[in-house]
């Protein structure tokens, strides 16, 4: 069986003390197809441009995690409805 690479992503803090997110290809060794996004759509972004790439598949649980953390920035940034 062909031992499958896939695009993951994970939450992680910067030597600032930020939030990031780390996108990255599991089971590679090269430094090449990381990356530390600000936000979770950059991550998202960087997942697709991953895949298309390097051909493999981004992981459902990794793009689940990613369009809920937009979705918990987005409902933060926006501003309550003015009646």
């Amino acid at each position: 069986m062909e031992n499958m690479k896939n695009i993951v992503a994970e939450a992680a803090t910067s030597p600032k003390g930020n939030q990031v997110w780390k996108v990255y290809v599991k089971g590679t060794q090269s430094d090449e197809n990381v990356s530390f996004c600000i936000s979770p759509k950059r991550a998202m972004r960087f997942a697709f441009l991953l895949k298309q790439r390097t051909g493999h598949r981004i992981d459902d649980n990794a793009l689940a995690f990613l369009m809920a953390e937009h979705a918990k920035v987005k409902a933060r940034t926006e501003e309550p409805e003015k009646a």
